[in-house]
């Protein structure tokens, strides 16, 4: 669709300027009800990730375990990554397997949304995806990237490595463990509250659609070069240095 394709080329214009952006935002975005915002000078770190790729999680977690820390998150954009250079804060960014973060995008899109799931859409989807993450390497050296697949296993560990780095003060191994299953379970039952499509919980029916939809996306022209960058980013993980 010719349509889809221009919105497409629209919203990476968009979200890649930061000008745009930040028009944007304070014109649309920011009156959602979300409560996210824009990296500020007084941030002491910002962090980010493409969509469905375990922000939720860990942006809740950090916020709880790094006390009287300010950090924005949830933009999702190239220039919510520009503001944050520009202001010269340290850059966490998230990164999952192109395929698992594609499809529940997908199914957030298509349920929530009622949008159809067809090839532009998929194609859409996998091109934000790489744009985003090439840019990510293009500034490799100021931007630490935190591998989705090991970091969901090792939150201690990703909790205190990311405290190193930034010179935080976090709790024992012992406390720190025992906030993070109580915190596990706080929000467990927070999307547990949430309409399926909404939620970061496995559950039946998205268990489903990735069935459904997998080898489509996995077929789709620009699932390579998607996984291409992929691999070329968890080379760099903080879990692996």
């Amino acid at each position: 669709m010719e349509y889809r394709r221009f919105l497409s080329w629209f919203k990476h214009l968009v979200s890649s300027n930061v000008l745009l952006y930040k028009i944007w935002f304070h014109s649309v975005r920011k009156w959602r009800g979300d409560y996210v915002r824009l990296p500020t000078k007084n941030d002491d770190f910002y962090f980010d990730g493409y969509p469905r790729s375990g922000n939720t999680f860990f942006a809740a977690l950090f916020s709880k375990v790094y006390l009287n820390k300010s950090f924005a998150s949830h933009l999702h954009v190239i220039s919510g990554l520009k503001i944050a250079l520009i202001l010269k804060l340290p850059i966490f960014v998230m990164v999952r397997r192109p395929e698992d973060a594609i499809i529940s995008n997908l199914y957030r899109k298509v349920v929530g949304n009622d949008v159809s799931p067809d090839r532009d859409l998929f194609e859409m989807l996998l091109v934000s995806y790489y744009n985003y993450y090439l840019f990510v390497k293009k500034n490799i050296r100021k931007i630490n990237v935190i591998r989705f697949e090991t970091s969901i296993e090792n939150e201690v560990l990703l909790t205190k490595k990311i405290a190193e780095e930034l010179g935080f003060e976090v709790q024992l191994d012992d406390s720190l463990t025992e906030m993070l299953s109580d915190y596990k379970e706080m929000m467990q039952k927070k999307e547990a509250q949430k309409e399926s499509h909404a939620s970061s919980l496995p559950n039946e029916n998205r268990a489903r659609f990735k069935t459904e939809y997998l080898n489509k996306v996995l077929n789709s022209p620009s699932y390579s070069m998607a996984e291409t960058i992929y691999n070329e980013l968890i080379s760099y993980d903080l879990l692996s240095e």
